[in-house]
């Protein structure tokens, strides 16, 4: 998966991948918004994506929020006797959370959402689930920021040749003078 640019194709790919080897009954990639603190459902693995793409977690809530906050992964086998764990996602959608295995999404050390598996379907979740998870969560922190990375460079260099075009084209019509240029060649270079 680092290997790719498409962030959409990414993401589908990794929860594809955890599901097949993992084999849950649901799961969420949540992603944490930077201005609110609050974690976003990015995408699910069952067919509730637009029911629950509206919710969001404030910082801390949930065993996810707890899992952002400590930047550490968590095995919940029994929901019910943990404190942490928020049923307020459950009550929306009519579903029933029994255990979850959670892992932070980091890149450069900073979480920047979790990674959330619900419901393992042959017994409970082990330290060697939480292991791959957390394997599986490095390799896609890498992932999106490579992909964020190539879209930023993209759209730098889409801008680049926006700038060149008009710097061409007031050349050609009225000459530029060196200061402008300057100005330009400077803009170029940001």
């Amino acid at each position: 998966i680092t290997s790719r640019l498409d962030i959409d194709a990414i993401i589908q790919q990794t929860m594809a991948g955890v599901n097949k080897l993992l084999d849950v009954e649901a799961g969420s990639l949540l992603l944490l918004d930077e201005l609110t603190g609050e974690l976003y459902f990015r995408i699910t693995l069952r067919d509730e994506h637009k029911e629950i793409t509206s919710y969001r977690l404030r910082p801390g809530e949930g065993i996810a929020g707890w899992v952002v906050r400590q930047n550490r992964p968590a095995i919940v086998n029994d929901t019910g006797a943990d404190t942490r764990f928020s049923p307020k996602i459950d009550r929306a959608i009519g579903f029933r959370t029994r255990s979850i295995l959670c892992a932070p999404l980091n890149v450069r050390g900073q979480p920047i959402g979790v990674l959330e598996l619900v419901n393992k379907r042959r017994g409970p979740f082990t330290a060697d689930d939480k292991d791959v998870l957390v394997a599986v969560c490095a390799a896609l922190g890498i992932a999106l920021k490579n992909a964020d990375l190539y879209d930023v460079a993209r759209q730098r260099a889409s801008r680049n040749e926006v700038v060149n075009q008009v710097a061409a084209t007031i050349n050609a019509q009225h000459g530029l003078p060196a200061t402008t240029k300057a100005i330009f060649d400077q803009f170029n270079r940001l």
